[in-house]
C-alpha cells in the first residue's frame, strides 16, 4: 500500500509548481524564461532539467507516494515511477481508490506532463505567449476548467462548452485571485486552481498551446481532482480553447 499524502498535498505542490521559474529548452542557462514562439518551456517543479532528460525523468520516483497502485478487470500493478504508471494507464487499468487518490492523480497528471514535453514541438506562431492567468483572463478562459463534482454537473459544463459559453455567465458569483503563478476560481462550494506547467506545440499544428493544470475540489475537502488540458486560441483577442484533454 502506497504511503499516503497530507490532504493538501496536490494543491500546495501546485503552488510550488505554478510559483517556481520556467526552464526554457536550451544549452544556454542565462536565457529568459519567456523567449517566444518556437521555445519548449516548462516548470522546474517537475524536475525536468532538460529535454534530453525526459528518459531519466519518467524513470524517477514519485514526490508525495512510494508507488501507485492501479487496477483493472483482472490485474492489479504497482507503479513505482512514471514510465510504469504510464505504461499501466494505456494499458486500460484505473487507479486504485485504495490509496490517497487526489495524491495519485496529481502525480498521474505530472507524469503526463512531462511525457507530453518530451513529444513536443517548437511553435513557429503564438497568441498565447503574452498570456498571463489573472482576473482578466477568467472570461476567455473554456468552461472545462471549472470543477465537476459528478456526471450531472460533467454534463452541464459540456452543454456550455457546445453553447461557447462563457465561464462567468455559467457561474454569476464566480470568485478569482491570483495566489502566487496560481489563478484560484471558486463559486459555490468548488474551486478550481489553474496553473500553466509548459508551453510549446503539443499538438504538431504548428500554433504554440499551454499545457494547464487544474486542481478541482469542493472547500469541504470531499472532492479533489487534477486534470491536464492542451489548450490554445486561434487569434490575439479570442478565448482560449480546449484542444485536448489529456488527464
Amino acid at each position: 500500500m502506497a504511503t499516503s499524502a497530507s490532504p493538501d498535498s496536490a494543491a500546495s505542490a501546485a503552488d510550488n509548481a505554478a510559483a517556481a521559474p520556467v526552464a526554457a529548452a536550451s544549452a544556454a542557462a542565462a536565457e529568459p524564461p519567456r523567449i517566444g514562439p518556437g521555445a519548449i518551456e516548462w516548470s522546474q517543479a517537475l524536475q525536468l532539467p532538460t529535454l534530453n532528460d525526459v528518459p531519466w525523468r519518467l524513470g524517477l520516483g514519485f514526490e508525495h507516494l512510494s508507488r501507485i497502485e492501479l487496477d483493472g478487470r483482472s490485474r492489479h500493478a504497482s507503479a513505482r515511477d512514471c514510465r510504469e504508471l504510464l505504461a499501466a494507464l494505456d494499458a486500460g487499468l484505473l487507479l486504485s481508490l485504495e490509496q490517497d487518490v487526489p495524491a495519485a492523480n496529481f502525480e498521474a497528471a505530472n507524469c503526463r506532463a512531462i511525457a507530453l514535453i518530451g513529444r513536443a514541438g517548437r511553435a513557429t506562431r503564438s497568441h498565447v505567449k503574452d498570456l498571463r492567468l489573472d482576473a482578466s483572463s477568467v472570461p476567455r478562459l473554456p468552461t472545462e476548467v471549472a470543477t465537476a463534482v459528478d456526471a450531472a454537473a460533467r454534463a452541464r459544463l459540456a452543454a456550455a462548452t457546445a453553447r461557447r459559453q462563457a465561464l462567468p455567465s455559467l457561474f454569476p458569483d464566480l470568485g478569482a485571485a491570483v495566489q502566487g503563478a496560481s489563478l484560484v476560481l471558486s463559486a459555490d462550494d468548488w474551486e478550481s486552481r489553474l496553473h500553466v506547467l509548459a508551453r510549446g506545440d503539443f499538438d504538431h499544428d504548428g500554433q504554440e498551446d499551454l499545457l494547464l493544470s487544474v486542481i478541482e475540489r469542493t472547500v469541504d475537502n470531499r472532492f479533489e481532482n487534477t486534470k491536464l488540458f492542451i489548450v490554445t486560441r486561434d487569434g490575439p483577442d479570442s478565448s482560449l480553447r480546449v484542444v485536448l484533454q489529456v488527464h
